[in-house]
């Protein structure tokens, strides 16, 4: 079931890596980077799915960490020597949440192309357009959503919208 509401974070920096679905270890490797970074490591992770014309062999995603607004600046320089980019993510104010029956990031394909498939179908039997699937994990709980205005904000240079 879907449900409108307010973001779980609004206005952050996505400090992140691109990688391609099925890219397991490249995934894994991305959050043991950040983890290695003591400042980094409490931080809430942040998993946006772009998908190319509803076709799940074609998913990007973008993996990382929401920084406040108020920490980028002292960490930017760190994060660029290890190649991690940086997007501002703004204006966020509603979102479409829905509660699905996996409640973990996952970096298994399989399991994340039925996640995926499961969110587009609720959204599809709610008559709902929102993108991309955003899961927002915090406190070892994860919360799957769609931005319903902005949504172009979501999105990171990689997937060359448009």
């Amino acid at each position: 079931m879907s449900k409108r509401c307010q973001p779980p974070v609004k206005d952050f920096y996505f400090v992140y890596k691109c990688v391609k679905i099925d890219d397991i270890q490249n995934e894994k490797s991305i959050f043991e980077q950040l983890n290695q970074i003591g400042e980094l490591k409490n931080f809430d992770r942040l998993v946006v799915s772009y998908q190319n014309e509803h076709r799940l062999s074609n998913v990007i995603k973008a993996v990382g960490i929401v920084v406040p607004v108020k920490s980028v600046e002292r960490l930017e320089k760190l994060l660029s020597e290890k190649d991690f980019k940086v997007h501002f993510v703004k204006n966020v104010k509603k979102v479409v949440q829905i509660e699905l029956s996996s409640n973990k990031i996952s970096t298994n394909p399989h399991e994340f192309k039925e996640i995926c498939q499961e969110f587009s179908n609720q959204l599809n039997k709610d008559h709902i357009q929102a993108y991309p699937l955003v899961q927002f994990y915090s406190n070892n709980k994860t919360i799957h959503f769609a931005p319903l205005l902005n949504q172009t904000n979501f999105y990171v240079p990689e997937t060359h919208i448009g």
